[in-house]
């Protein structure tokens, strides 16, 4: 199971059993606030402080008498737990795109006097033209041992290329620490290329956790 952690607020924002619908609710995060999807493996919540860790496990459980004094280890066997039994979402709420705002644009920026002429503008230049775009042919993308392969360009596919040029490189499979540290200097999140690595991993056979 994957779960969608808004990283801002530590608020579980969804759990599911697919990358691709754990991103569509991604979108539900504000773009101002980082999230994380999470596997449900300690290893995956290790990039949390402890203090993260604790207010997680407050907002899973806020009726539970907190036990004073727990190590790192157990307070993590204890987020898992919880988050095991928060129910499966299935499908993405309606409006994930319209939920996470986008950064100003020149069309949010405009007045609304210079909407309705740019509106009344681009009906005309619509009737004058009526050259037909190109229909994009659709790319099958490839399921492999129950993992489907990213999209070029999104998060998990740049994670992907990086295993893959890592893999290359070494001529075995590279190890979690070196592609979450590479992903990480470009610019990718820690615990989401824990998981999309995983989820590499598992696409080509890899089984035993490569550390």
């Amino acid at each position: 199971m994957l779960t969608v952690i808004n990283n801002t607020t530590m608020q579980h924002v969804a759990t599911v059993l697919d990358m691709d619908l754990a991103r569509a609710w991604a979108e539900t995060v504000p773009y101002q606030n980082d999230f994380s999807i999470v596997k449900h493996m300690a290893a995956d919540l290790e990039p949390y402080s402890v203090r993260e860790l604790d207010k997680l496990n407050k907002l899973l459980a806020p009726h539970r008498t907190p036990i004073l004094d727990l190590t790192r280890g157990i307070i993590i066997e204890r987020a898992l737990i919880l988050l095991n039994e928060q129910p499966i979402t299935s499908e993405p709420p309606p409006d994930a795109k319209r939920v996470a705002p986008l950064p100003p644009n020149e069309e949010t920026l405009m007045t609304a006097s210079k909407k309705k002429v740019a509106k009344k503008v681009a009906k005309k230049v619509a009737k004058k033209t009526t050259t037909k775009k190109p229909v994009t042919p659709k790319v099958e993308r490839v399921r492999q041992n129950g993992v489907l392969l990213p999209k070029t360009g999104s998060k998990a596919g740049k994670c992907w290329v990086i295993a893959d040029k890592l893999s290359k490189k070494a001529g075995a499979p590279p190890k979690r620490s070196d592609v979450v540290e590479a992903c990480v200097k470009a610019g990718l999140n820690k615990a989401g290329s824990s998981a999309d690595f995983q989820a590499w991993r598992k696409f080509h056979g890899l089984t035993k956790d490569a550390g």
